[in-house]
């Protein structure tokens, strides 16, 4: 026995102290695909490797762990030097000793120092010196479908701002397959002035979008986005919008929805990474052009994947009158103005918004009297349509243009009832307080015991954290609150009440929503 086992602790010690090894990066393969962009005196080019050009590269799957590399050269071609912000491509990046240090395990003490060393030299410098180039890699999120970047160098005391679409091989999107150029024809389009754009959108635009004869009513088109493809692409890109594969199964139901009598051009979504829940926004490229750039009929919902129980009840509610009111009651999905308002302040606060306003749409459907598309799916709204001008240059938060008074954006309901919020009382004394000019601002975070109190649940196990926030407005112009300025990935009220139902029965939307901020 003692030869067996002895042989098997050499093999553990071998398995524990094996040597690193890479490939040359300048002989990759994927560095062929490189594209290349240009703004005066710099000159930028960038490659993705796929996951097995990963793996075969730095000998490490690093797509299963959710990091994806991007190769990046600059030249410099100008007498001042120009500094890489890499925050600009990745928030959430990984510096390349924090990748090696992933890693470690397994190795010998010299095949880690080689695998720091490797990720180290072949890492993309920040600095790139007058008249040189430099290369590396940037360690990003993993992002599904094309790989979009932005980047921004900073040269002569400016940002000079670069965005690339990088096509993955085996990946094709839904819109790459729309023939945009020839969807209508010359006869057809039309420009606009933003007046008559208002006209055309409250009485030639459809309340909603139909089935495939073109008789039956479906989801309302309550957004409206004008710009170029390139524009929403950008805008897409900086909000963390993903695309949708052409053959992808998960888009069955959305393609079931006709405009033009056709599906969908471009389907995006967001998926909440610890949920059921995903915001998807349906787009098609409407004949009509303001400044010569295309307005895009929308809608923009909440959906459960499948497995979700309230999923399941939405293919149920027509056989019984009373659990179809209170599905639509306690329905995420049926909360259509909760999405849109996620997308305004998505386009706005990742600064691709350069003017906003709203235009009648479908017009008000109640929660008591909801109103069923053609697939069965139930809505309630105010009625009106967002209609959002793209930047496709980074836009400040205060540069908006408001083409409607932004208090009321959304109307409906008592005067100002949307933005004054609810009066809710402090979870605790642990309250802070500030004054800017003539607002007052006081917040206070429950604890987890707290919010349990308050809402009967344990929502920090769901992955929600309460901030109560009251706000003192001794102005003389109304203040406009948006929840996505405290925290980019906020759950609406109803998404809150999804995840704290116990059994699809349970009623518990209406206390989110009375102690929720609507906006």
């Amino acid at each position: 026995m003692l030869r067996p086992l002895f042989l098997l602790l050499l093999l553990l010690v071998g398995c524990a102290s094996k040597p690193y090894q890479a490939k040359n990066l300048v002989a990759a393969d994927f560095l062929q695909r490189a594209q290349v962009q240009e703004q005066g005196e710099l000159a930028v080019s960038v490659a993705v490797p796929t996951a097995q050009e990963t793996l075969a590269l730095t000998g490490i799957d690093l797509y299963a762990q959710g990091i994806q590399p991007v190769w990046l050269n600059v030249t410099n071609r100008s007498d001042s030097g120009a500094r890489l912000t890499t925050w600009s491509i990745d928030r959430d990046y990984y510096a390349p000793i924090e990748v090696a240090y992933m890693n470690r395990k397994g190795f010998s003490s010299e095949g880690y120092k080689n695998l720091q060393r490797w990720f180290h030299d072949n890492a993309m410098p920040r600095k790139i010196p007058p008249g040189e180039s430099r290369s590396g890699l940037v360690f990003t999120q993993e992002r599904p479908g094309s790989k979009g970047i932005n980047l921004t160098l900073i040269h002569r005391q400016t940002a000079a701002n670069f965005t690339f679409f990088i096509p993955m091989p085996g990946f094709v999107a839904d819109f790459m397959q729309v023939d945009f150029a020839n969807l209508y024809s010359p006869e057809q389009q039309r420009e606009l002035t933003l007046k008559e754009l208002r006209q055309v959108l409250e009485e030639e635009l459809p309340c909603c979008a139909t089935d495939e004869s073109g008789e039956k009513e479906g989801v309302p088109l309550n957004a409206v986005l004008v710009g170029s493809g390139q524009a929403v692409r950008r805008a897409m890109l900086r909000g963390g919008w993903l695309e949708t594969p052409a053959d992808a199964s998960v888009a069955t139901r959305a393609r079931q929805h006709m405009y033009h009598g056709r599906r969908p051009d471009a389907i995006f979504s967001q998926l909440r990474p610890d949920g059921l829940e995903r915001i998807v926004l349906q787009l098609w490229m409407t004949p009509w052009r303001v400044q010569g750039e295309p307005a895009w009929a929308g809608f923009v919902y909440y959906f459960l994947d499948d497995d979700s129980p309230l999923s399941w009840f939405d293919a149920e509610i027509a056989r019984d009158m009373d659990f179809f009111r209170h599905f639509t009651r306690e329905s995420l999905i049926a909360d259509v103005d909760s999405a849109q308002r996620f997308l305004y302040q998505n386009l706005w606060y990742n600064g691709s918004l350069e003017k906003i306003g709203t235009v009648k749409g479908v017009g008000k459907v109640s929660i008591d009297a909801p109103r069923k598309g053609f697939t069965g799916g139930t809505y309630f709204t105010e009625g009106y349509r967002l209609v959002a001008f793209l930047s496709e240059e980074l836009n400040a938060l205060d540069e908006v243009v408001y083409l409607t008074d932004p208090v009321g954006l959304y109307p409906g309901g008592e005067p100002g009832e949307l933005f004054r919020g609810r009066q809710v009382p402090p979870p605790n004394d642990r309250i802070q307080i500030q004054h800017s000019g003539p607002l007052k601002v006081s917040t206070g975070v429950p604890s987890r015991e707290e919010a349990r109190d308050i809402f009967n649940v344990d929502l920090y196990r769901r992955n929600i954290q309460p901030v109560w926030v009251e706000v003192e407005n001794n102005g003389d112009s109304a203040l406009n609150l948006t929840p996505m300025g405290i925290d980019k990935a906020y759950f609406s009220p109803r998404e809150a009440a999804n995840r704290s139902r116990n059994n699809p029965l349970e009623a518990v939307a209406q206390q989110y929503e009375q102690t929720g901020h609507k906006t």
